[in-house]
């Protein structure tokens, strides 16, 4: 009986990642507008997800909770956990909030259960709602503090302003919602329509704050100890949701603090923003890992700690829902079948499917299939799709199907009467593309997603709908660009994102040019060259007195990286020195961020 008590508490408390402590509140008058009836979400509708969904953003509020003896959990000051763990003569800290006066409001909480002095700050991986909130515990900390993550948590760390910045921080902004306001929560106003539901509470929760990143300065690559004092805590790498992530074990305490490779959700192999797979083979050790220990506290970065029966429950449903997608999708490739036919066969088995831990508030099954049929098999299935069809091609045959763009819209129009969502969401972009001045089919391709939205238990997949629909209807722009400041690139190094410069290169205007070009980092004394060689680019280190082409500050390269300090601005104001001609002519065979010139 108390394990079926204990369900039913969890099929509320433990359905949400990232928890936030921050309520949304209406924000005031809103457009006028008229949601329509197949708008209406199913947190509206359905009692179970709608008691769920209110006590998210209603019942969480940052609370201390002491999982151990010398175990406390911060949760609900921000999206992430914190977690301390004391012993006898001084403390550490594991994971430390998503920003400074996160980090700050956990950290004054904590000063009430102990007054250890903190010997390290760990992250447990390199996702911003587990390290911007360092610098809070780092400047109460000794003066000597440990700075403890993976050894490869710095690379990743870096690629925050990668190559690929634009698409992470697009995929990033659609599935937080990041262009949608606090009216959404409720179904208020233009750009929800009636559909009911912020899942992440972004809005208001770092609005203003202060993100800093403090690199590590001590990383390990297995395993390491630390001593505090008549307590060892182990850490232990667990590669899982991220490459680096770690989890620390306290054998005096049986306490395991897991990152994010447990987290109260369908575990997230794959997510709607795009970013790498996750190897599941790696998730499943990591996890086995864990359940050998065996735990008698289980605390993650997000969500709620869990005690006694239940360490072992959700370690093993956890292992087992990776597991059964896994296996499951392997065995259905092998049958020759392509990620949208697993997908949508592919049925969790009850005992998964009606976990409260397993929630679909952040992703779902289908989304995971398609992701491990990608990580293992690549981009095709039926031979025919083997060979390259220009998406021109398809659009054009596809009308002519129909008759031309007139019937193509009226047969769309009848779809979507007929209650065809998915297909015409789909199929509209086929005359989107050939005619995009074409409002109508805008319009209701727009429709097709907000249904879709509200149909929706994802939030990460209602975030994109709602966007995207808003972004056809002229109401947002979401277009894909990278969206940095000047404290976010500051300690990022140089080295890093000049050799990031070759994944810029216009082919169109440099395939034939020849060029050596030196770039002078004055403050580091570091010195680059970048060559052009008929439409490739290479950087490569040059000797620190090599005669420069350009020379500016580490700072200064940074902001001209992200586009904060477009060239004649930079040598305007004495930033940069040398032939500004020549530098304009040469960057411009490079794409640069919008303000860039």
């Amino acid at each position: 009986m108390k394990h079926k008590n204990w369900l039913t508490s969890l099929k509320i408390k433990s359905v949400i990642v990232l928890v936030s402590a921050m309520t949304i509140y209406n924000s005031g008058a809103q457009a006028e507008f008229i949601a329509k009836e197949e708008f209406k979400s199913v947190i509206n509708t359905d009692p179970v997800i709608s008691k769920k969904f209110d006590y998210i953003f209603q019942g969480h509020q940052p609370e201390i909770v002491k999982v151990a003896e010398g175990v406390y959990l911060a949760k609900s000051f921000g999206q992430g956990n914190a977690v301390l763990v004391e012993g006898d003569d001084s403390a550490a800290i594991f994971d430390v909030g998503d920003s400074y006066e996160h980090g700050k409001a956990m950290l004054t909480e904590l000063r009430k259960h102990t007054k250890k002095p903190i010997k390290a700050v760990i992250y447990s991986h390199f996702h911003f709602d587990h390290i911007f909130g360092g610098k809070a515990w780092i400047e109460a900390a000794d003066k000597d503090v440990q700075i403890i993550a993976h050894e490869s948590t710095a690379k990743y760390l870096n690629e925050r302003v990668s190559a690929m910045a634009p698409r992470t921080d697009w995929g990033l902004a659609m599935q937080f919602g990041l262009f949608l306001d606090e009216s959404c929560a409720v179904g208020e106003g233009p750009l929800c329509s009636g559909v009911h539901g912020i899942q992440f509470p972004r809005v208001g929760s770092t609005k203003g704050h202060k993100r800093h990143v403090i690199y590590p300065n001590r990383t390990f690559r297995d395993r390491m100890t630390l001593d505090l004092g008549n307590l060892e805590v182990e850490l232990i790498h667990s590669p899982s949701e991220t490459p680096d992530n770690i989890i620390m074990w306290i054998p005096k305490r049986k306490t395991i603090l897991t990152g994010d490779s447990l987290t109260p959700t369908l575990p997230p192999i794959f997510t709607a923003r795009g970013q790498r797979v996750r190897d599941p083979e790696g998730y499943l050790s990591s996890l086995d890992l864990m359940r050998s220990l065996n735990p008698e506290h289980v605390v993650p970065s997000h969500g709620p700690a869990f005690s006694g029966p239940l360490a072992q429950n959700v370690l093993m449903t956890y292992r087992d829902a990776v597991a059964f997608m896994y296996h499951q999708t392997v065995r259905m490739i092998n049958k020759g079948m392509g990620p949208e036919e697993i997908a949508s066969k592919l049925v969790l088995p009850p005992q998964l499917a009606n976990h409260p831990l397993l929630g679909t508030w952040y992703n779902d099954l289908q989304t995971q299939v398609r992701g491990i049929y990608g990580y293992l098999v690549g981009h095709y299935n039926d031979v025919a799709e083997m060979p390259l069809l220009a998406p021109e091609t398809e659009d054009t045959n596809m009308i002519a199907l129909a008759g031309g763009p007139k019937p193509y819209l009226k047969k769309l129009q009848a779809a979507y009467d007929n209650g065809d969502y998915t297909w015409v969401a789909r199929a509209a972009s086929h005359l989107i593309r050939i005619e995009p001045e074409n409002q109508a089919v805008k319009d209701l391709k727009a429709s097709a997603l907000r249904v879709l939205a509200g149909q929706s238990i994802s939030g990460s997949h209602r975030h994109f709908y709602l966007q995207h629909a808003a972004a056809l209807e002229g109401l947002i722009d979401v277009t894909m660009k990278a969206r940095f400041s000047a404290d976010d690139v500051s300690t990022v190094p140089v080295d890093s994102l000049i050799k990031q410069i070759p994944f810029r290169l216009d082919v169109s205007t440099a395939m034939q040019k020849k060029q050596s070009y030196t770039v002078n980092i004055n403050d580091s004394k570091q010195t680059y060259v970048i060559q052009l060689r008929s439409g490739i680019a290479e950087v490569f280190n040059a000797d620190e007195n090599s005669k420069a082409d350009i020379s500016m500050d580490s700072q200064s390269f940074r902001l001209f990286y992200i586009g904060l300090l477009p060239l004649d601005e930079g040598f305007e104001q004495g930033k940069m020195k040398g032939d500004k001609a020549l530098a304009v002519s040469f960057f411009s065979h490079f794409d640069w961020p919008k303000n860039a010139k």
